[in-house]
């Protein structure tokens, strides 16, 4: 007794220490950004580069800039891009200001960032002392250096204010469908709308500096649903401009199947379907067609993503190229169970009716016996989630527990049944030990009467062989 509630407190304070690491990873992974300067002195009328970086986070940020220094650059930016702030004659500080940012992983939107500024030092020239008008003049005899045709001064550092800023484009065109609103340099955003047999388009844009550069331009996968793509000016000066396209391709299903007398479609863009556990995406084969669906090769199981008449989306199970049955888990007893189907045949048992039935809050199809003692059994067939093993199982109402059934006899014979079968063979087994201990007797006491037969024969003839020696 003292062991045991040893292992169960150590075993209380593992999962006190998994829940503390599980906390904390989720603080040290949680969504931030950062600002960055290209420096925090610069001179008067000098330039500033600001970046921003997302840490799980992406979106756009205000930047704005104080006591007479102003944003010559974007004064709204995404992360990953940057901007410039020209300086005035005094200190001053750059702020950025979240507007619109979402998690990166889940597009969750975030409210609780805060602004964060940056200070900024201005470098005031060094005034030169007056010269000494007390010392000697140089000897004008002596050559001066300066006037050395050949001596080569050092270059001065290239000043960015002298770079182009302009990081505008003059032309922005797609192969497919139109941008809306129609272009204009000025707007960044929009919107293209594609039928669902659309799979690849090309972007175009041309700036409206040659000393400029673009990215994010040329051919592109698209597929159903919204797919957004970047594309990027940058001005000579570094400074960026972001214009941002949305491709929405229909998502009406191309491909139809019927289940059930019901029409279901094959929906196309998986991306708001939650992937069960262990599915991976695999082309599937349905009603001789190529499908995006999921494939499990542990449990042997194909799925398709399909939509019903009512809009309804779901998985289902695909079986030689045919929908065969929903996709539908059950849990009890911390263990998971995937609903398979069964043929028309198969629903037929001897002294069980199939119909569909309520497990665990779920609704499903299965067995229930017609003996009336029997009223807490129900019979299923599923599949072991974990290990992929296929069987029958027998559900008990009352304490909700599940039993794997290994024969296929079993499914159909009442409990009292089998319990009764069980006490005939040990009947019989009974019968024969009893028969084999008759007989084993009756051999004993054979070999016991020829033993004594033989005895007695044997003494009667020593006795004989005795009587004629002593006669001669």
């Amino acid at each position: 007794m003292k062991t045991k509630i040893i292992y169960t407190h150590i075993l209380l304070s593992c999962l006190i220490l998994l829940g503390t690491i599980i906390t904390t990873k989720t603080d040290v992974f949680a969504a931030s950004y950062s600002v960055s300067v290209s420096t925090k002195s610069v001179k008067e009328g000098g330039t500033v580069t600001v970046s921003i970086t997302g840490n799980g986070c992406e979106g756009s940020f205000g930047v704005s800039a104080s006591n007479g220094a102003k944003v010559t650059g974007n004064s709204t930016i995404w992360t990953g891009e940057s901007t410039t702030v020209k300086a005035g004659s005094n200190d001053f500080a750059i702020t950025v200001t979240p507007k619109s940012v979402t998690d990166s992983n889940d597009a969750s939107k975030i409210t609780n960032f805060r602004s964060k500024s940056v200070s900024i030092k201005i470098n005031k020239p060094v005034q030169q002392p007056e010269p000494d008008n007390s010392k000697p003049s140089q000897d004008n005899n002596k050559p001066s250096q300066d006037n050395n045709t050949n001596t080569t001064k050092p270059s001065e550092p290239k000043n960015n204010s002298n770079l182009s800023s302009e990081n505008g484009l003059s032309a922005l065109t797609v192969s497919q469908g139109t941008l809306s609103p129609s272009f204009q340099s000025t707007k960044t955003q929009y919107d293209v709308d594609l039928p669902g047999s659309v799979n690849q388009v090309s972007i175009t844009a041309t700036p409206k500096d040659t000393k400029a550069k673009v990215t994010g331009t040329g051919k592109k996968s698209v597929s159903a649903g919204d797919n957004t793509f970047k594309i990027i000016c940058t001005a000579e000066n570094g400074t960026k401009k972001t214009y941002v396209i949305v491709f929405h391709v229909d998502e009406a299903p191309l491909v139809y199947t019927t289940f059930n007398g019901t029409q279901l479609g094959v929906v196309r863009n998986l991306e708001n379907a939650k992937i069960p556990s262990g599915f991976q995406k695999a082309k599937v084969k349905l009603d001789n067609q190529e499908i995006e669906g999921l494939t499990n090769d542990k449990l042997h199981l194909s799925l398709g993503y399909l939509v019903d008449e009512k809009g309804n989306e779901g998985f289902y199970i695909i079986e030689n190229e045919k929908v065969v049955s929903t996709f539908q888990t059950i849990t009890i007893n911390k263990k998971t169970y995937i609903v398979l189907p069964v043929s028309k045949d198969e629903e037929k048992k001897d002294g069980m009716t199939y119909s569909n039935l309520e497990i665990d809050k779920n609704k499903i199809f299965g067995w229930t016996y017609n003996d009336p003692q029997m009223k807490d059994y129900q019979l299923f067939y599923l599949m072991n989630y974990e290990t992929g093993e296929r069987n029958y199982y027998q559900y008990e109402l009352t304490e909700g527990t599940l039993q794997k059934y290994v024969s296929f006899q079993s499914h159909t014979t009442p409990l009292e049944n089998q319990i009764s079968e069980d006490e005939s063979s040990y009947d019989i087994l009974e019968y024969v030990l009893l028969g084999s201990t008759i007989v084993f007797g009756l051999a004993c006491i054979g070999l016991l009467v020829y033993i004594q037969n033989f005895k007695k024969k044997s003494i009667s003839v020593i006795k004989n062989y005795y009587e004629r020696k002593s006669q001669e």
